[in-house]
């Protein structure tokens, strides 16, 4: 019994290799563009403020990462463009779940963790920046981005944020599967329409169902709404939400597979 766990931990451990191996070039470029990215917004943010706004990066730090996260997580099945990349992936010696976590773990947990150490390289080229137009550097730490309405902790703080993170990315997951070609262009568009059919939707229903809420006591129903209960409300969806969209990802790659 031990013996075919360790057999298909190496096998794993082999596929993960050679994906890696095959696509250096792909993740390499990527997860240069991040720490390129975010050093010379850094700079150009310490030379032009002389280090002393750091409002403006604790806004563009978060979005030129989520912003090249969700780029990374659109090509990963970059190979599903070509003829040959299909034949390729179908020939690979692994099952479907295999494949996908193969990818899973490079385009969306290793990018994920390269954040903290891109934030301090961006950080390191904001003093520089600040020093070489001899201005007053104020520090700007990582925890600083966990600020938000209704985060009583630290803790839930960033719980908040990796949960939006996450199930933002899943989109551009799922995408990558199913419009290998111009994947990024094409989530926003799709996620775009989904967002106003939903909000016509709701506001349709608000409206049919006029006649309903004015039998509610809604100072007393938002009265019972606390924060505690918006946060768990968002966690939940936000998991459900992501872990769907992984799930039809890995369906859709099962689908390939048996074509």
């Amino acid at each position: 019994m031990m013996e075919n766990t360790n057999t298909a931990g190496s096998r794993f451990l082999m596929l993960l290799k050679k994906y890696i191996v095959e696509n250096n070039r792909r993740i390499l470029l990527s997860f240069g563009a991040l720490f390129a990215v975010l050093a010379l917004c850094g700079f150009l943010g310490g030379v032009i403020s002389a280090g002393g706004n750091i409002q403006l990066g604790q806004f563009l730090y978060p979005l030129l990462m989520s912003t090249l996260g969700m780029v990374g997580a659109s090509v990963m099945f970059s190979e599903m463009k070509s003829k040959q990349g299909r034949t390729s992936l179908l020939m690979e010696p692994a099952n479907a779940i295999e494949k996908f976590i193969v990818r899973w773990l490079v385009w969306v947990v290793a990018s994920m963790l390269l954040f903290w150490p891109a934030f301090e390289v961006a950080e390191l080229m904001r003093r520089l920046g600040t020093a070489l137009v001899h201005g007053n550097f104020i520090p700007m730490h990582f925890d600083e981005f966990r600020m938000f309405n209704g985060c009583n902790t630290m803790a839930q703080g960033y719980l908040l944020i990796s949960a939006g993170y996450l199930c933002t990315q899943s989109f551009f997951v799922l995408g990558a599967i199913l419009w290998p070609r111009l994947s990024f262009i094409k989530t926003i568009i799709a996620t775009w329409v989904l967002q106003s059919v939903a909000m016509v939707a709701f506001v349709a229903g608000l409206n049919i169902a006029e006649d309903m809420l004015e039998n509610i006591n809604m100072l007393k129903f938002s009265s019972e709404i606390n924060d505690n209960f918006i946060f768990y409300t968002i966690i939940v969806a936000s998991v459900l939400t992501t872990l769907v969209n992984w799930t039809l990802t890995w369906m859709r790659l099962r689908e390939s597979d048996n074509i």
